[in-house]
């Protein structure tokens, strides 16, 4: 994993205007080090992701990224050596503490208006 150009310990969340999870994965990524960050292609990539079929069922199926779309992206010249290790260390710090306050919370998530109006799930 490589970080974003300036943007070391931070991650980014696809479609995050889309739902009330946003708040919960800043705070809890926060008191884990971790900052969240824009990225220009998060709403392009929530609907590109693997896990749009949930989402247009009403689940709320964000993903959590903390890298960046760079020229070696899914090629073979992304070598081991170019991973930034403590980059992806801290991000992993931050996941973790989201992991256990997501585990300890009472009630699920929703999509807002926007959310729904953009995966049709109000008809």
């Amino acid at each position: 994993m490589r970080s974003m150009p300036d943007a070391r310990k931070a991650a980014w969340l696809t479609g995050r205007e889309l739902s009330d999870l946003e708040p919960i994965v800043r705070g809890s990524l926060g008191r884990g080090g971790v900052e969240l960050v824009d990225f220009p292609m998060a709403r392009q990539l929530f609907r590109a992701s693997d896990n749009i079929s949930l989402a247009r069922k009403g689940v709320v199926a964000h993903s959590i990224s903390a890298g960046s779309l760079h020229a070696d992206y899914h090629q073979p010249s992304d070598e081991l050596e170019k991973i930034d290790f403590e980059h992806m260390t801290a991000v992993l710090r931050g996941l973790f503490v989201l992991g256990q306050e997501l585990a300890d919370r009472e009630g699920g998530f929703a999509y807002n208006e926007a959310g729904r109006e953009l995966l049709g799930l109000d008809r």
